[in-house]
């Protein structure tokens, strides 16, 4: 996302629009971290095993019936967490887990020259699809020119 230059007026008004502006900036951040802070729970909850000792027979159960997240979403959220680490979620969490998700349909090797590329958040998922589908394309092709 290109540095976005703030030109206030000098009123109230104004004073009140920056405080709210920060305070948006500040309530993103907070919840890209939890959207991480949320894969990592589920995922230790999952691996662990720790749900049998709060009364659930499976994890599937303890996700649809604790938290009413569906067994394949509560999945897609561990996968791209560990696809995908801590860091790079966090960094890209403004773009929603659809997004994410579709970012690790690319090699790992690829992902960051793909990012410096692509703002995910500025794009569709549509348009998202399309462009990991090229990338993908092109490496396959590049892999058959060498052999």
């Amino acid at each position: 996302m290109a540095e976005l230059i703030l030109h206030p007026d000098n009123t109230p008004r104004a004073q009140q629009a920056m405080a709210l502006h920060f305070e948006i900036k500040s309530s993103l951040a907070a919840a890209a971290g939890a959207m991480v802070d949320f894969c990592r729970q589920l995922k230790s909850m999952r691996d662990e095993k720790l749900y049998i000792h709060i009364g659930f027979d499976t994890f599937e159960d303890y996700v649809e019936k604790a938290h009413g997240i569906g067994q394949r979403q509560a999945y897609n959220y561990i996968q791209t967490y560990e696809k995908l680490g801590a860091r790079l979620m966090g960094e890209n969490a403004e773009a929603g887990i659809t997004k994410l998700q579709l970012l690790t349909k690319i090699s790992a090797v690829r992902r960051d020259e793909f990012l410096e590329e692509n703002h995910l958040a500025d794009i569709s998922v549509a348009e998202l699809e399309k462009l990991i589908a090229e990338k993908n394309g092109l490496a396959r092709q590049v892999s058959l020119f060498r052999q």
